[in-house]
């Protein structure tokens, strides 16, 4: 399909869903779709509309699932998007939308699935006290701000969290480590600071750890050892103090990359106890001693970076 969307669309007023993904669609979105008050679905994704959202958006209220992803809408998000208190999924990433993220998101109590990545958003993020059943949320690369709510331990069927490319500071919440159901935490190429929660080891569905590219400090907590990771990524911060023993006991990881940081001490023999290391990288330390002779039972290892550190060989 080319061409517009024509105004005539608010004539089909008993209309409950309307779909014209993947296609050439282009020009604005008519205002004239506010009356259809009915529509439960509406996905445009994947064209080439553009210009700001229609006032008349807010007229929607029935509506559970809205895609307007992979277009070039811009302007500021109106904050109409968080009164539609019934919708369960809001896509919105990869546009060109500027400004702040309403605070009226708060009230979407009902959302579980919240995309707004690779736009150009600023400000702090709204918070997700009444995201009760929320499970995935992507707000990465875009130029937000602030601290990660503490709140954040509310959604407690969060299972994703992509917070990546953005200027958020602060520490991590401890509060966020109460979340049993994520796997997958990436929270890279911001400016964190402050050390991993000692309680990290209480998210027993983490998988996928992506810390790396912050200003975060602090030691390796040991309970790092109780999850069932498989990706941690670290490097690129100011982490010291030794690499903990119970790394030894990650029966899943399949790679550990530490390089560019303070790390002291000596790399633990326990580190290939269970074989499935693949890739294992922590150049640019202050590491000592004999590197141990366990890593030859790293049968999976494909790839070893040891260098600029105060390593000998055994």
């Amino acid at each position: 399909l080319t061409g517009e969307i024509p105004t005539s669309i608010g004539n089909l007023t008993k209309l409950l869903g309307f779909g014209a993904n993947d296609n050439h669609l282009s020009g604005n979105l008519p205002d004239a779709i506010g009356n259809l008050i009915h529509l439960t679905m509406f996905e445009v994704y994947n064209n080439r509309l553009e210009g700001l959202l229609p006032p008349s958006i807010s007229n929607l209220k029935e509506i559970l699932d809205l895609h307007l992803q992979g277009n070039l809408f811009s302007g500021e998000l109106p904050a109409s998007l968080g009164h539609m208190t019934n919708l369960f999924f809001l896509a919105l990433n990869s546009n060109q939308f500027t400004g702040s993220i309403p605070s009226s998101f708060s009230d979407l109590s009902f959302i579980r699935v919240l995309e707004f990545y690779q736009n150009y958003l600023v400000g702090e993020l709204p918070s997700p006290s009444q995201w009760g059943v929320l499970q995935y949320f992507d707000g990465a690369n875009n130029m937000l701000s602030g601290s990660i709510p503490s709140s954040i331990a509310d959604a407690k069927l969060l299972y994703q969290i992509h917070l990546e490319g953005n200027h958020l500071s602060g520490s991590i919440p401890s509060s966020l480590t109460s979340l049993k159901k994520v796997y997958d935490v990436f929270l890279y190429d911001n400016d964190l600071t402050g050390p991993i929660p000692d309680s990290i080891g209480d998210m027993s569905s983490l998988t996928f750890l992506y810390l790396q590219s912050n200003q975060m400090n602090g030691s390796i907590p040991a309970s790092i050892g109780n999850l069932h990771i498989a990706l941690l990524y670290l490097h690129n911060n100011h982490f010291s103090g030794t690499i903990p023993e119970s790394l030894g006991q990650l029966v899943n990881l399949e790679t550990f990359y530490a390089s560019n940081n303070r790390l002291v001490g000596s790399i633990p023999s326990s580190i290939c106890d269970h074989r499935s290391l693949r890739y294992l990288y922590l150049e640019h330390n202050f590491l000592t001693g004999f590197i141990p002779t366990t890593i030859e039972n790293c049968h999976s290892l494909r790839d070893l970076g040891l260098g600029s550190n105060h390593l000998e060989l055994n």
